[in-house]
């Protein structure tokens, strides 16, 4: 299977509901044939430049990607509902025109933009 990256921030600086939101994330990706690999500040601080960009949490999923060498980070809010890895060969990435060009009833990946209620995902009428 392979992997899909997500970065999870467990700072201070996080959204409360995140956590949550890491689970189904997770879940809806494991469903459709993925991997997914969380990376944290961990994998960021194995980068080379990570004490120059320690102190601004909007670098950090870059050097968390970067020091494992991920091609494509996924965001936590982008949940799947039928993109699977044999799609991904065909097309690469979800891009969001083309992916939710027939609206999110029908999308194989959804951004879920500014989620605070995981209920608002598992209850929007889509099988995770």
């Amino acid at each position: 299977m392979p992997n899909v990256f997500a970065y999870f921030d467990a700072s201070e600086h996080a959204e409360p509901s995140q956590a949550a939101l890491l689970r189904v994330w997770v879940r809806s990706w494991r469903k459709r044939g993925w991997t997914p690999r969380v990376l944290t500040v961990r994998n960021a601080a194995k980068h080379r430049d990570y004490n120059k960009f320690k102190g601004d949490p909007c670098e950090l999923s870059r050097l968390a990607q970067e020091s494992v060498r991920a091609s494509w980070l996924c965001n936590l809010q982008a949940i799947n509902f039928s993109f699977t890895p044999s799609q991904f060969r065909k097309t690469g990435p979800p891009k969001a025109p083309r992916f939710l060009s027939d609206g999110w009833e029908t999308a194989p990946v959804v951004f879920f933009s500014n989620i605070h209620d995981m209920t608002v995902i598992e209850n929007c009428g889509r099988s995770l």
